[in-house]
């Protein structure tokens, strides 16, 4: 049931804003992202983490670390909601997605579609792993063919 939930929240919110965000005619309209960052809010308002792996322990898996080592990582994850996660931890963690089980995923998810919106192309260097998502000279339309080819 969580499963069939998730994807339901992911299949209806991402494609519909992603259409509607594309047919802008600038995708860093910051009206669209605010828009899109209220859509993805109200849709994933009551997502609770649970047991879901965390940022912390995420980030202690891709190193391989001892299983005592990973249960210490999630107490460093003190949130009790994805919109208390700052916009700076998101994007110091931003390979933490790869290593997290569905709940963590879920939990996460919206954080970081939220901090990809508020973003704006080569803002400092330590947001560069999200410049080549972020606002390009090319057309909307262009980028989001692009996007639809690879996925088939």
């Amino acid at each position: 049931m969580k499963r069939e939930l998730f994807e339901m929240q992911v299949n209806l919110i991402i494609p519909v804003t992603l259409k509607q965000w594309a047919s802008n005619r600038c995708m860093c309209n910051s009206l669209t992202s605010q828009v899109l960052i209220e859509q993805i809010a109200s849709a994933f308002a009551n997502v609770e983490r649970w047991d879901g792996v965390t940022l912390h322990q995420a980030i202690a898996l891709d190193s391989y670390a001892s299983d005592k080592a990973v249960a210490a990582a999630r107490l460093q994850d003190t949130d009790t909601h994805w919109t208390e996660i700052q916009r700076v931890t998101l994007v110091d963690f931003e390979s933490a997605l790869s290593f997290m089980d569905e709940q963590g995923t879920r939990y996460y998810l919206p954080a970081f579609i939220a901090v990809f919106c508020r973003m704006r192309y080569g803002q400092n260097n330590r947001e560069q792993g999200f410049e080549p998502l972020v606002c390009t000279s090319q057309e909307p339309e262009t980028l989001y063919d692009c996007r639809v080819r690879r996925t088939h």
